[in-house]
C-alpha cells in the first residue's frame, strides 16, 4: 500500500495499511479533520489498497455523479442511489469502496437511508465519510463506524513540505498554515499574502512599545485588505 506524497499521519498510515493487509477493513469509517491536512488523500490511499487498484470499484458519492440537481446539500436521492450499488458486487476487485466528500453535508434524510446499509453492510463494501465536523453526522451513525481523527501537522512537517516543493520554507507561511498543506501551499505560491501578512505582524510587533499610532495601522489594514480577513486574523 502506498501512502507516497501524504505527509505525516504515520500512527494512521500504519492503521490502515494493516486493515488492508489482513482483510480487517472496519465496513465504515469517519476521517475528520481540518481542510488540507491529508484526510481525502489518505481516504483514496485506503480505497486504491482496499480495491487492488481497481478504480471501477471505487465511488466518490456527490449529487453530481448521480445526476441529483439544484442541491446544496448530498440529498437523500443521491445516498439511495449509492446504496443500490452498495449491494452491487464489485467488478474487479474483493470490494467496492464509497467516499463520501463533505459528508457533513448530508441531510438529517440522507444519513437515515445511508444508516440501512450501516445496520446490514454487504462483506464487500466499505463506506469513507469524510468530514470537518464529526458531530454533524447523527449518533447512530457515528456509533456504526470507525472514527479517524486527523490532527493538523506540527510545524516541522510543513517546513518539510515546503522545502521540498519550493526549495525555502518561509516562517510566515509555516505558521499561517496551522498544520495544513493546502494552506501551506496556497500561501507559498500567493507571494503578496505572505507580504501582507509579514507587514501586519510588524505592526502588531510595535503594540507593547510607547507608540500607539500602530492601533491605526491595524485598523487601515483591516480597511484596506477586507479581502483577507481570515488572513489579518490568523496573524493576530
Amino acid at each position: 500500500m502506498s501512502f507516497d506524497g501524504i505527509y505525516g499521519h504515520e500512527e494512521i498510515k500504519k492503521r490502515l495499511s494493516a486493515a488492508a493487509a489482513n482483510g480487517t477493513a472496519s465496513h465504515a469509517y469517519i476521517f475528520c479533520g481540518g481542510a488540507g491536512i491529508g484526510k481525502t488523500m489518505t481516504a483514496r490511499a485506503f480505497a486504491d489498497a482496499l480495491t487492488d487498484g481497481s478504480g471501477a470499484d471505487v465511488i466518490v458519492v456527490t449529487n453530481a455523479y448521480y445526476g441529483v440537481k439544484d442541491k446544496a446539500a448530498l440529498s437523500v436521492e443521491t445516498v439511495r442511489a449509492a446504496r443500490v450499488d452498495m449491494y452491487t458486487k464489485p467488478y474487479l476487485a474483493d470490494r467496492r469502496v464509497f467516499l463520501f466528500p463533505e459528508a457533513e453535508t448530508m441531510t438529517a434524510g440522507a444519513q437515515n437511508a445511508l444508516l440501512k446499509v450501516f445496520e446490514e453492510p454487504p462483506p464487500y463494501c466499505v463506506i469513507l465519510l469524510l468530514t470537518q465536523n464529526e458531530y454533524a453526522l447523527l449518533p447512530t451513525v457515528r456509533s456504526r463506524a470507525v472514527t479517524v481523527r486527523f490532527s493538523p501537522l506540527p510545524d516541522a512537517t510543513v517546513r518539510r513540505y515546503l522545502t521540498e516543493r519550493y526549495g525555502v520554507a518561509d516562517s510566515v507561511a509555516v505558521g499561517l498554515a496551522a498544520g495544513s498543506i493546502a494552506a501551506a501551499d496556497e500561501l507559498a505560491s500567493q507571494g503578496e499574502t505572505t507580504a501582507l501578512a509579514r507587514e501586519f505582524a510588524a505592526v502588531l510587533q510595535r503594540f507593547s512599545g510607547a507608540d500607539k499610532r500602530c492601533v491605526y495601522e491595524v485598523i487601515a489594514i483591516f480597511e484596506r485588505e477586507k479581502a483577507q480577513f481570515d488572513v489579518l486574523l490568523g496573524v493576530m
